[in-house]
């Protein structure tokens, strides 16, 4: 499999973003390292830190070529939080319980929020028109160990 995934994008190049990076091993770190070298192609690896590049910081060490971005502030989160609420049709739903733990859990982080949200929008993590937040968080925390 690896051998064919090589072979495309040497022939077309392509950009990675490698979202929600928690540690990657060497394994990992081996595959990316040819993909890397190729020429066209283009990785973007996004982590909360340094330590969470995990092996992928032997490809992601040059400080010129990061971006530290940091979390959204108290009203940009609010914002973020409507908006995508919106776009997920949770309007009709109880949203006050919701987009409380939904901000105080996500600590500004965009990724998080609109996450939550997408969740909320699933008949599963709901109750009536109550959003069984604990089930999201569960969901969230879950895929972060991944």
């Amino acid at each position: 499999m690896r051998g064919l995934l090589w072979q495309a994008f040497e022939q077309a190049p392509a950009g990675i973003l490698l979202d929600h990076l928690n540690g990657p091993g060497h394994a990992v770190y081996r595959f990316l390292q040819r993909l890397y070298f190729t020429p066209g192609m283009v990785l973007i690896g996004a982590a909360r830190d340094q330590q969470r590049l995990g092996e992928l910081r032997r490809l992601f060490w040059d400080p010129k070529q990061m971006v530290c971005v940091q979390p959204l502030s108290e009203q940009e989160a609010l914002r973020l939080f409507e908006a995508a609420a919106e776009f997920f049709g949770l309007n009709e739903l109880e949203l006050e319980d919701f987009r409380e733990k939904v901000l105080e859990s996500a600590r500004g982080n965009p990724g998080e929020i609109v996450e939550m949200c997408r969740l909320a929008s699933g008949a599963r993590y709901r109750s009536g028109r109550h959003i069984q937040f604990s089930l999201i968080r569960i969901e969230i925390k879950m895929a972060q160990l991944e």
